[in-house]
Formats: C-alpha cells, sequence, structure tokens
C-alpha cells in the first residue's frame, strides 16, 4: 500500500510544451504519477494498481470522563485515530473480487464496510485544482451580508430579549454569535456557557471570549 502524500498538492502541472503556447496546459492527478512510477519499478510483471479510501473509528473512548485532567486523557486519545478500527473503505469498483477478499481480511472488514466507487477519490481536492493562466476562472467571492435585526442593536441580549432571532449561515455574517458570547464572558449575570464547536480556528475572537469567560471564572461546556 503506498500513502498519496496529504500535505502535498493533489495535482501536478506540467511545464507548458512551448513558450508560445500559452493556451495548452496539461495536469494530472498525483495518483497517475505515483501508479506510473510503479508500473516502471516491476515492467516485467502485469501488476494493476487501485484507489482505496480508509475511514477509520474516530471514537476516543475515554472511560472516565469527570476526573482527572479530561484535556491530557484527549491528547492521548487523539493520535489512536489514525490507527483506529476501519469502519468505511471506499475502493476503485475494477478491482478484482479475489484482491476485495484480501483487502477485507488485512483491514478485518466485511463487505458492508466495503463501498464501490470510481477511481479516484476525494474530491474535494477539486476545491484546490490549480490554475496555471493569469485569467479570473472563478466567481468572486461573496461578503456575508449582516442580519436585518441584530446588526441594528449594541446589545446582543437586547437583540433576542425582542423575540427569537434566525441566523442563516454561511449568508449571513457570524457576527452576532461572537458579539453574544463576547457579551456573555462580560456580564456578571451569566455563570454558565455551553456550546458545540466544531474546527475552531487556533487564534480566533471566539477563543479569546471563551478564555475570558473561564477567566471570569463562569463555568463553560465546550464540545468540539
Amino acid at each position: 500500500m503506498v500513502q498519496i502524500p496529504k500535505d502535498e498538492p493533489r495535482f501536478f502541472v506540467f511545464p507548458s510544451p512551448s513558450a508560445s503556447d500559452d493556451d495548452t496546459h496539461y495536469i494530472t492527478f498525483i495518483d497517475d504519477i505515483i501508479k506510473y512510477n510503479l508500473y516502471k519499478t516491476q515492467p516485467e510483471l502485469d501488476l494493476s494498481y487501485y484507489a482505496i479510501k480508509i475511514s477509520r473509528d474516530a471514537e476516543l473512548y475515554i472511560e472516565d470522563e469527570f476526573t482527572g485532567n479530561l484535556m491530557e486523557k484527549i491528547k492521548e486519545s487523539l493520535p489512536m485515530r489514525e490507527t483506529g478500527q476501519a469502519t468505511r473503505v471506499l475502493i476503485d469498483k475494477r478491482m478484482p473480487e479475489n484482491f476485495q477478499n484480501v483487502l477485507k481480511k488485512a483491514l478485518d472488514v466485511t463487505h458492508m464496510d466495503v463501498i464501490l466507487g470510481g477511481t479516484y477519490h476525494n474530491f474535494k481536492d477539486f476545491f484546490s485544482f490549480p490554475n496555471p493562466t493569469d485569467k479570473n476562472l472563478y466567481f468572486k467571492e461573496l461578503p456575508p451580508i449582516d442580519h436585518p435585526v441584530t446588526s441594528k442593536y449594541d446589545s446582543m441580549f437586547e437583540a433576542i430579549d425582542t423575540k427569537d432571532q434566525l441566523m442563516h449561515y454561511p449568508y449571513q455574517s457570524f457576527e452576532p454569535v461572537i458579539k453574544l458570547l463576547e457579551e456573555a464572558a462580560d456580564d456578571p449575570n451569566v455563570t454558565t456557557i455551553k456550546m458545540t464547536l466544531y474546527r475552531v480556528a487556533e487564534e480566533s475572537r471566539l477563543n479569546n471570549a471563551i478564555a475570558k469567560a473561564a477567566k471570569n471564572r463562569k463555568e463553560s461546556h465546550h464540545f468540539y
């Protein structure tokens, strides 16, 4: 098994065939470059290569979350997610059945865990598809619009006192949520903050507000 590098670009742009030909560009998957070189290593053998994508069990399995240092327990458990039990195996549907059986045995999965797919996986990588031209081939980025109600208030508490407010992301600005948390971190009447966070930035006003709430001795429950 050869792993496609995760920290490298998924696509390779070949040099232009000639300096005068600015409109012709050749781009390929890194997958194909790997396959090409694998074929060259043993040209005398009739070999075939198929892409697979493995999803693993990401559960941390912390036995006791209520005693000891929970953060340290999470840090110790995170590396195990890279080697957890395979729960979903996406494969090239052209893979021969006998080789599929070998793969199932090696990964300790059943046919229920195997999904037949195409030659290439991880299509989200197309979001970073290279543009070797100087032409603008992208839609202009649309800035989020202000919320029609909360943007008129200096205090988010006042805004939500008038009525419940519905936010529509990513089309509307996330600013009201950040303002609410910053306000809650300072408000002496707020004793507890509970929220679910997913993939937060390393440095952000949201993180700063959470840290400030902790310094102000507010009980916080954050789920990531």
